[in-house]
């Protein structure tokens, strides 16, 4: 005969759906549990819920019981663990927020210590660039001050005129310097208070036939016959004549032939005193361009500007040269005596 199939409990019972649906979205990994209660289900009730007395109905109705009845005996630490769970959790939840605060924190330390950092290298760039353009142009301020200083335009020609490149005045062995033109601008006397023969290197390559005349060979006579030509060739010789009689020149009888240039030093501070010795080359521009045109309108040179020339003359070595050179050619000349001779009369 055939053995009627023995009752089984479904897989779901009902009853059992609605709590594990619930619980299903949170707690996935307690499904094989709860199929598995029909399993353990058998001891955890006693045979009196199915057989005892009345019988139940039937084989499943029984086992739906069972079930419920282990559903509800493991409720209780399901629910603990799940509390457990949610609190492992969310301390799994701050401790990573903690730690991703800390992080960024760092990173953005990191990053802000990095801008530093990087600021400071552009500034000491900024700093060492600025300092390397200021270094550059000072050295260059400076080589081409000393390319000026160091350069004479134009160059001496020895050859043709070697008066400039005697010793006493060495124009081509030591060129003047800016710094040079500037200090004889204001005083052309040098530093210790006597006669500049080197000024004449300003006027390169002028007087070069009768310059040698005056300070290398001492030659007074020869020096104002040379004089003499080249002034009239260059057409001063009207200024010159002012110069004579307005200087007192022409009056002079300290200077003789003999005369040497550290004697006319003395002569020139017995006359002067130590103005002479604080007369520049800028002292001399002014004057001569308003007295220019009355020179050549045969007007007398103003006393004034003939006695700076005069002093001129004292600081530059060649003032008992020019005392000759204005005896020879103008003082007794009729026509510079008739124009000019009232200018002397009352220089001693």
């Amino acid at each position: 005969l055939a053995q009627a199939p023995y009752p089984r409990c479904p897989i779901h019972p009902p009853g059992l759906m609605p709590r594990m649906a619930l619980m299903a979205p949170l707690f996935r990994m307690r499904l094989l549990l709860l199929t598995s209660l029909a399993v353990t289900a058998s001891s955890l009730v006693d045979a009196d819920h199915c057989t005892g007395g009345a019988m139940m109905e039937d084989a499943l109705a029984c086992m739906q019981k069972k079930v419920l009845f282990a559903e509800e005996q493991l409720f209780p630490s399901m629910r603990m663990e799940l509390i457990q769970h949610v609190v492992s959790y969310t301390k799994v939840s701050n401790l990573h927020a903690e730690q991703l605060a800390v992080e960024q924190r760092e990173t953005s330390s990191l990053i802000a210590e990095d801008e530093l950092i990087v600021g400071k290298e552009n500034r000491i760039a900024v700093d060492e660039g600025s300092k390397t353009r200021d270094t550059e142009k000072i050295e260059e301020e400076e080589v081409g001050e000393a390319a000026e200083d160091k350069v004479q335009e134009p160059t001496v020609n020895c050859s043709e005129y070697p008066v400039f490149c005697d010793s006493k005045l060495n124009c081509s062995g030591n060129p003047i310097t800016v710094a040079d033109k500037d200090a004889w601008g204001k005083k052309i006397v040098t530093a210790d208070g006597h006669a500049n023969l080197r000024s004449w290197c300003m006027v390169y390559p002028s007087y070069a036939a009768a310059l040698p005349k005056c300070i290398l060979e001492d030659s007074k006579l020869e020096y104002a016959k040379a004089m003499y030509e080249f002034q009239t060739i260059a057409q001063s010789t009207e200024a010159d004549g002012a110069y004579c009689f307005g200087s007192g020149l022409c009056n002079n009888t300290k200077v003789t032939l003999n005369t040497t240039l550290q004697e006319a030093e003395g002569i020139c501070s017995a006359r002067y005193g130590d103005r002479w010795k604080g007369i520049g080359w800028a002292d001399l521009e002014g004057p001569v361009a308003p007295a220019v045109p009355e020179m050549y309108n045969h007007s007398p040179m103003p006393r004034q500007i003939a006695e700076l020339f005069a002093m001129a003359a004292c600081a530059m070595g060649n003032y008992q040269c020019d005392v000759f050179y204005c005896k020879v050619n103008y003082c007794q000349n009729d026509d510079y005596l008739q124009r000019f001779g009232n200018l002397s009369w009352a220089v001693a």
